[in-house]
Formats: C-alpha cells, sequence, structure tokens
C-alpha cells in the first residue's frame, strides 16, 4: 500500500519539487543558469549558462571547491592548421582575461597531449589547466580545470578530479551526452565500480553513545551511528561522505573549510586491526592502540553492524507514522519530516528526515525521496529531480528483523 502512496507521491510532488529547487539554484548562481547533473558521475552538479557554458563543481558541503568550466564550441569549424592555431591562441587569451586565477596563461603556447591541446599556469599542482580539443568536424572547443588549493596533489579527490576533467574532454570529442536529463532513470548498481576497492568496507561498527539530557529530548537511539571500516585497514568517525571521492585521511588532510558539513572538519582517520584471539576491533589514530570503545571516548558501547544484501529491499516505517502518512497522502510537505522519519518500500523507493550525506548539493534540504540501492555497506541513491549520490550504509537486526538502519550519516530506528 505505501509503495503505491509513494510512487503517487513522487509524481505529484515532482513538479512542485523542481520549482523550488531551480527557485532555489537561480538564487546561487544566477538567473540565467540552468541546473542539472552529469549522468554518469555521482555528486556533481552542472550549471548550464544560456551561452552555452556549463560549470560544474561538487556543489555541496566538501572540501572540493575547485570546478571545471566547459566553454561553449566554436560555431566555425577551422578547415587548416593555421586557423586551429588561430582559435587555440584565441581561446587562451580569452580564458586568461576572463579567469583571474588564469591570467599567467596570457601568452604561453599550448602543447599537444596526444589528444588535444593543454596549458597550464604551473606545471606542478596548476591552480588554472585548459585543455582544447577539436572535434571530427573541426569544431573546437574548450574544459578550463580551476583549483583553490584545498585538494593535495596525491589525494583521491584530487585525482578524480583529473580523471573526470579528462573523461568529459573525450566526450565531448566524441560527441556524447554527459548531463543527466530529466526523468531518466539510472542503474544505480553500476556506480559501485567507481569506486577504488579499498574504500568499500569489509566491516561496519555500530557505536552508541550514552545520549545523557539530550535522551529525554531526541531519544535514546540518536547518538548512534555507523562507522565504516575499509578494507585497506583506514577508518573514519565520519559517515556521511562520497567513497569514490575522498578517504578517511583526505578528510583530515584536505584544509577544511568552517561549512564543512563534515562534522565541523573534524572527522577523524584511523588504522584498524581485529586481534585474533578475542576477535576485538582495535584502533589507533598514530600514538598507541586501544579498542574502538576506548578511543571513541566515555560511555560508548560497540558492536558490529550487519551488511545489506546485494539489491536487497527493505519494507520498513520508522518515526512518527502519522506524520509520515500526512507526507503520503498530500496533506503534509516533504520538508514537514523530522530527522528520524524513514520509509523504504520493497520496490526500492524511500522517503527520509535526513538524508544524512554532506555530499548532497547545498541547495536541497535534508528532507528527501527518491530511489535506493544498496550492496554490503555501500548505498546508492537517486534523488527525485536531483543527483546520482553515494554513501556507506548498514543495519542492525533482532530476532531476524531490522531493527536499524545507519543511512550515511544518519540513523533510522523501528520503534516496538
Amino acid at each position: 500500500m505505501f509503495g503505491m502512496k509513494f510512487r503517487a507521491l513522487l509524481t505529484k510532488t515532482a513538479a512542485i519539487m523542481a520549482t523550488v529547487f531551480f527557485g532555489l539554484m537561480f538564487t546561487s548562481v544566477g538567473a540565467r543558469a540552468e541546473i542539472t547533473y552529469l549522468q554518469d558521475f555521482p555528486g556533481w552538479g552542472a550549471s548550464v549558462l544560456r551561452n552555452g557554458t556549463i560549470r560544474i563543481s561538487r556543489s555541496d558541503r566538501s572540501m572540493a571547491a575547485g570546478y571545471i568550466q566547459l566553454l561553449p564550441m566554436a560555431k566555425t569549424a577551422a578547415v587548416t592548421k593555421e586557423a586551429a592555431f588561430a582559435q587555440i591562441e584565441t581561446l587562451i587569451n580569452k580564458v586568461a582575461d576572463d579567469f583571474k586565477k588564469c591570467a599567467p596563461l596570457k601568452g604561453k603556447k599550448a602543447k599537444f597531449n596526444g589528444m588535444g591541446f593543454e596549458v597550464k599556469d604551473r606545471d606542478v599542482a596548476p591552480k588554472c589547466y585548459l585543455f582544447i580539443g577539436f572535434t571530427k568536424q573541426g569544431l573546437s572547443f574548450a574544459n578550463l580545470r580551476l583549483e583553490d588549493g584545498n585538494l593535495k596533489p596525491e589525494s583521491l579527490p584530487n585525482q578524480q578530479a583529473a580523471k573526470l576533467f579528462m573523461q568529459l574532454a573525450v566526450k565531448r570529442l566524441q560527441g556524447k551526452v554527459f548531463l543527466k536529463k530529466k526523468g531518466d532513470k539510472a542503474d544505480l548498481s553500476k556506480f559501485i565500480a567507481q569506486i577504488h576497492p579499498d574504500n568499500i568496507p569489509v566491516k561496519m561498527l555500530a557505536v552508541a553513545w550514552d545520549a545523557g539530557i539530550y535522551g529525554a529530548y531526541f531519544g535514546p537511539d540518536d547518538d548512534s551511528k555507523g562507522m565504516p571500516l575499509m578494507k585497506d585497514h583506514t577508518a573514519s568517525s565520519c559517515s556521511n561522505w562520497d567513497p569514490s571521492f575522498y578517504t578517511p585521511f583526505d578528510l583530515v588532510r584536505a584544509k577544511a573549510k568552517p561549512s564543512s558539513i563534515f562534522e565541523g572538519g573534524n572527522c577523524k582517520a584511523y588504522v584498524w586491526k581485529k586481534v585474533p584471539e578475542t576477535d576485538e576491533t582495535m584502533l589507533t589514530d598514530g600514538k598507541t592502540w586501544k579498542s574502538a570503545a576506548e578511543m571513541l571516548g566515555e560511555n560508548v558501547t560497540v558492536m558490529e553492524a550487519e551488511p545489506f544484501g546485494k539489491g536487497e529491499k527493505l519494507r520498513l516505517m520508522m518515526g512518527d507514522k502519522d506524520r509520515l502518512s500526512a507526507v503520503l497522502s498530500g496533506k503534509a510537505k516533504l520538508n514537514s519530516l523530522m530527522p528520524h522519519d524513514a520509509l523504504f518500500t520493497s520496490d526500492g523507493l524511500f522517503l527520509v528526515g535526513n538524508i544524512g550525506l554532506a555530499n548532497r548539493p547545498l541547495h536541497l534540504s535534508a528532507q528527501q525521496m527518491g530511489r535506493y540501492y544498496f550492496d554490503g555497506h555501500i548505498m546508492v541513491l537517486e534523488l527525485t529531480n536531483g543527483p546520482v549520490l553515494l554513501g556507506y550504509g548498514g543495519k542492525m537486526m533482532s530476532n531476524g528483523l531490522v531493527k536499524k538502519v545507519f543511512f550515511g550519516g544518519a540513523t533510522y530506528t523501528v520503534k516496538d
């Protein structure tokens, strides 16, 4: 029943959500921008300007503040080598004039890199990197990557942004679509392949703190969360980040912005091991080894969360059932949901009061709906009229039934 109501809710509210969604984005990037997302790259948004320029960024509160700018395709083909080099020179000088960080490009000569032409403000850790390509029809285009210096050259996010930069160049050279079309439904299972195997958890700890005086208001379960332990034996105290883009140590090595949702930029990275004799999980912060409970603070209980089955579907309603029913019936708005309200249907749909992910675009509220896909401790979400997002998840079981769901940095509990 709830599955049918939920599908009806998605259809009924899509137009409203789209209006709110675009309205909020216009206030951020200007009234001339149309907002969409990249089709095959989770977490990346695209602002399409009326002049054809496309600005691509992770419009979240992560620490990747740089962006990629795709300049419009030329309208006139370069039919001679002289014409092509003239277009290259014009593009370089235009970028140098239009972007302050790219001023050093003025007068520089582009180098052929096997696919097109490139020019940088400096060879090591460039803050301005311009790629110029030509289609088979001789039409030139330019992709520009601008960095703010927050990402270390050796970091995974820097490598992933550089990889995306070149993949977009290839798609433009081949004339392939890379922007998500409204209404398209992605194959969510395919996105897991974008996560490096070392960044996929082999298990997840269920960490609960004594809620103390807050427990009377929030409930004793609100201070529990999942803590992913990776295959490469790294671990993070945060579970609300994109495993395809960061590693636990990237979160602490980068220069955290004050507005970071990554727990105020205070994510802690650990190395973990299991004691064979006791099967106990030990953590170190580089100074000493302690049990997970000792390392994570006072009044902490540590258990182990269970992974989801590949493609597992849930049928759960958690939080305030009256409030959820009101949203489902259209009597209440989505933003009326509270942080511990959640609904998961057996046909792969979700409705939550807290998406629990720092990699959601800033303009989207915590209350979200869409489709989900679980595999182990990885979850893939496609938000209604929004992007595909990756995160960590897990569950706690009792007597064969799911009693708690870890959903990124959010926790949902089934009340008896």
